[in-house]
């Protein structure tokens, strides 16, 4: 699975541009970029996003349905789990 950037999310801080192990992420026009021909997919990427902008497409062939996976970031959990400090 290759990750996909959301450049509507991207908020160009360049966290995954220095994450990446591969260096195959760049920037342009403020905009997080991708080589995607040399993905390992190591998922660094998108575990590292602040914004969530890097996700995956997982296919479902039985169904033929798609889906949309992300991973926990802080700031996500923090919108699932309730602002910080909140009992």
């Amino acid at each position: 699975m290759i990750p996909e950037i959301d450049v509507m999310k991207c908020n160009g801080c360049a966290i995954c541009v220095r994450a990446c192990p591969v260096g195959i992420i760049g920037m342009f026009n403020k905009k997080a970029v991708m080589l995607r021909d040399l993905c390992e997919e190591c998922g660094i990427c998108a575990f590292s996003c602040p914004e969530v902008a890097i996700y995956y497409e997982l296919e479902d062939t039985k169904s033929l349905n798609t889906y949309t996976a992300a991973f926990p970031t802080a700031k996500r959990l923090d919108a699932i789990l309730g602002q910080k400090g909140e009992k």
